[in-house]
């Protein structure tokens, strides 16, 4: 029986990443793919370790992405990170036969890394695309953070976005907050180890503020007349990362506190190794008087008192916070404690 027109026009079409790499090899005559990526066993989840694919692997991966329907969580990173990784990319490598003549692994050159972010950035932005978590853990100097928020803000269904290790410093903060402000479905951000400091902070800010501003301005559009809008708890930052900054520091930790004041969003901070002393710590309880959203403020690894952080966690864990976060459907839990 043949099938009906509108069944047909209903029907998707399931490809896995594995079948398309392995596709793409086979018709480009490439004889040894990577086994991990031609023998992917969780579809909906996809890891490449970025030190160890060639540029022919590469060519496969940014087109397997473009035709695979099923991940939901992609990962591209590499294990090469030291401090000053950014000065490891090679900008002047600008071509495939130059890519392929490096001594290192390709994605430390120019040619490799914008054509990821490029094809990372269209996959996402298909309507066949279910992708709602992605990290990334590469070199990103401010132009690649430029051109890969650029794109971002079209990714509808991505909730979840890890650049940590990534060293984007303050200038490609401001690159990825810009992006983020038109994206309030984003529910978690993690810029650990970013190099960011208190510019960045500045920035971070105002993104929290424009996802406020435009919780507010759904909760009154959906309200009834004469009755107390209601935020929509499905939108919004709800998790915060920045572990490992250690130029936050105080100043970073006031402004912070004075934002999240009147925020409407944020479940969860995670500030562990930022040089935050005791007077940035006071801010953070300070804010907890008048912030009720909240349910966890990590400040783990700043060499602050006993009595300082029991002193946050039972703010954190009196009644009237419990009773709201039973209510709430976004799960907190505490991240392992980050070495030095």
């Amino acid at each position: 029986m043949e099938s009906s027109p509108q069944t047909s026009a209903n029907f998707k079409e399931e490809l896995e990443f594995k079948d398309c790499y392995v596709k793409y090899c086979k018709d480009h005559k490439i004889s040894t793919p990577t086994k991990t990526l031609a023998h992917q066993t969780d579809p909906s989840s996809l890891s490449v370790n970025a030190d160890r694919m060639k540029v022919s692997d590469w060519e496969a991966i940014f087109v397997a992405l473009q035709k695979e329907t099923l991940i939901k969580k992609l990962c591209v990173l590499s294990s090469k990170r030291k401090k000053d990784w950014l000065s490891s990319v090679d900008e002047n490598v600008k071509s495939e036969f130059a890519a392929s003549s490096v001594k290192g692994p390709p994605i430390f050159t120019n040619y490799i890394l914008e054509k990821l972010l490029t094809a990372v950035v269209k996959a996402l932005l298909r309507k066949e695309s279910v992708c709602e978590f992605l990290k990334l853990e590469l070199p990103l100097g401010p132009n690649y953070c430029l051109l890969f928020s650029q794109g971002i803000p079209g990714a509808l269904k991505l909730r979840r976005l890890s650049l940590s290790g990534c060293s984007i410093g303050d200038e490609g903060c401001r690159y990825i907050c810009d992006a983020l402000k038109m994206m309030p479905h984003i529910r978690e951000l993690d810029l650990s180890e970013c190099n960011l400091g208190t510019q960045s902070v500045d920035k971070i800010v105002d993104l929290l503020k424009c996802h406020g501003l435009i919780l507010s301005t759904v909760a009154w559009e959906t309200s009834f007349r004469y009755r107390a809008p209601k935020i929509n708890t499905s939108m919004g930052l709800a998790r915060l990362t920045l572990n490992k900054n250690q130029e936050i520091g105080d100043e970073g930790a006031k402004k912070l506190a004075e934002a999240l004041k009147d925020d409407m969003s944020l479940k969860a901070i995670d500030l562990q190794g930022c040089k935050i002393t005791a007077e940035g710590a006071t801010s953070l309880l300070g804010m907890l008087h008048h912030n009720k959203i909240l349910k966890l403020i990590d400040v783990r690894g700043n060499g602050l008192s006993i009595y300082m952080t029991e002193t946050i966690t039972r703010v954190l864990h009196c009644k009237e916070r419990v009773a709201a976060a039973k209510k709430d459907d976004f799960p907190v839990e505490w991240l392992p404690l980050v070495s030095n």
